[in-house]
């Protein structure tokens, strides 16, 4: 029964719900609605009737395949459930209950306003009137965020586990691309903003031991940085994984929030340099040193979970050695990763006393100094 349930949403519900929004958006292009708009409305009228319908059966289909799981979503026995795991059954409920109708009244709310402003039943709109094109591209959004809401439902059924765990790691991956950003502005003296310069120079590092701490820090922000895109659909999980592995719902849920947890410790970290650098007394090195041990469980955990799950089953074709390259790689970056922290703990305490000796930094990456920073928020990887 579950299978008869998960291949008619993934195969006929969900790909009907999708051509739908793809219909309606088509429906209320300004220029159809201007040129035609007693044909164009009615055919807004019938999808959305034809919508309503999919969503009912869809929210139906879910709730008999998905109970009641808010007592058990993160189970530590359901290795041998294949799809049918309840971190998968989790985010397809709370996609279908929470996230898909947030997004339908986003379309018909922007829907609504559009054909309003367009005045259709009296004097015509004017063509490119810079509303209505600000109009159309709010529906335009909500329209791409309502799709791509569907493909992750589909995804809860046919991906594989680990391109379900890294889907949340879109705004932590861009997080830590900010702090690495940020930190090196406030290294770079000659990117002061002389029109508020007193404000310019609060936020720079000017201390010579605060320097040198953040410089300790870039390694760690581009290794974090190189993990994560290394895992993400650029990497890892772009191999034809199989859908489902051995590991269990609350083992996916841990490496989910794998890079949130991560983020979190080096926004902790950027804000003691800050303090450091204002002397505020709030930042230590007993302060520095824990969040860099923090930070070496953070890592350690899911390539734990790489390792054993995923890397192993990577089917190795046309003599690629795709497995090996993979687990010769995170091998590679956890050594340099403990490195790095182990000379951080160890610095830091001296960079706090102002007591630096020549910076001695070993790091068989050594192009990580001069590792691309994005400048216009989007990721590189």
């Amino acid at each position: 029964m579950e299978e008869a349930l998960a291949n008619q949403l993934q195969s006929s519900l969900l790909p009907l719900l999708q051509g739908q929004m793809n219909t309606l958006f088509q429906a209320l292009d300004p220029a159809g609605l201007r040129n035609q708009p007693r044909p164009k409305l009615s055919l807004v009228l019938q999808t959305q009737a034809e919508l309503d319908d999919s969503l009912d059966q869809i929210t139906y289909l879910t709730a008999t395949l998905c109970p009641d799981l808010a007592t058990q979503p993160h189970r530590t026995d359901d290795h041998g459930l294949k799809r049918f795991k309840s971190c998968r059954l989790y985010r397809l409920k709370a996609n279908v209950e929470l996230v898909l109708p947030w997004r339908m009244c986003e379309i018909f709310e922007a829907a609504d306003k559009l054909i309003q402003k367009m005045e259709l039943s009296s004097a015509p709109s004017i063509p490119g009137s810079p509303e209505i094109e600000s109009l159309d591209k709010s529906l335009h959004v909500a329209v791409l965020g309502a799709l791509d809401t569907i493909k992750t439902m589909a995804n809860c059924l046919q991906a594989s586990e680990l391109v379900i765990a890294q889907d949340l790691w879109k705004s932590s991956r861009l997080a830590i691309e900010n702090q690495l950003q940020s930190i090196i502005e406030n290294l770079n003296l000659s990117m002061i903003n002389r029109l508020n310069l007193e404000q310019a120079l609060k936020e720079k590092f000017l201390g010579q031991s605060v320097i040198q701490l953040a410089k300790l820090t870039l390694p760690i922000f581009k290794l974090s940085k190189i993990f994560f895109s290394k895992v993400s659909k650029r990497g890892l999980a772009q191999e034809r994984l199989p859908i489902h592995t051995e590991i269990s719902s609350q083992q996916v849920d841990i490496l989910a929030v794998s890079a949130d947890l991560v983020a979190e410790d080096l926004q902790q970290l950027k804000i003691l340099l800050e303090s450091a650098n204002q002397r505020t007394g709030e930042a230590t090195s007993a302060k520095f040193i824990k969040i860099a041990k923090s930070l070496q469980t953070g890592f350690e955990t899911p390539l734990f979970l790489i390792l054993m799950y995923f890397i192993p089953l990577i089917p190795d074709t046309d003599g690629l050695h795709r497995q090996k390259y993979y687990q010769n790689c995170f091998v590679h970056k956890h050594s340099d990763t403990k490195s790095v922290l182990f000379q951080f703990e160890r610095r830091s305490w001296n960079c706090m006393e102002s007591e630096l000796g020549p910076l001695t930094f070993t790091c068989t990456w050594q192009h990580l100094c001069s590792f691309p920073v994005a400048t216009n928020g989007k990721l590189i990887d």
